[in-house]
């Protein structure tokens, strides 16, 4: 079985649950840690990292960058970011801002 997962999402981007609630159904699952990847966005990762300190998972911060590439979307994903760093981007979904 697996161990981690670290590409989730949570109802921040296009997930159904509460990051909350995403913690507690991959812990339900044996999972030992995630990754919160909602897409653009690092809104959902402090709750996630809340309830994972209160039932054992390890939740790293993460996000899903919508970019493109030669004239095409791509999506990066990003891990162990800073979101406590006035750098961080927090508020609206990055892709509200970006150019399409």
């Amino acid at each position: 079985m697996r161990e981690i997962d670290l590409h989730v999402h949570t109802n921040i981007s296009d997930g159904s649950e509460t990051p909350a609630e995403t913690v507690k159904y991959a812990r339900s699952l044996g999972l030992r840690a995630i990754a919160v990847t909602d897409h653009d966005s690092i809104n959902g990762v402090a709750e996630a990292q809340k309830a994972g300190k209160e039932c054992g998972l390890e939740v790293v911060a993460g996000m899903e960058l919508g970019c493109g590439w030669y004239g095409r979307e791509v999506h990066m994903l990003g891990y162990d970011l800073d979101i406590r760093s006035k750098k961080a981007p927090t508020g609206a979904r990055l892709d509200s801002a970006r150019p399409r």
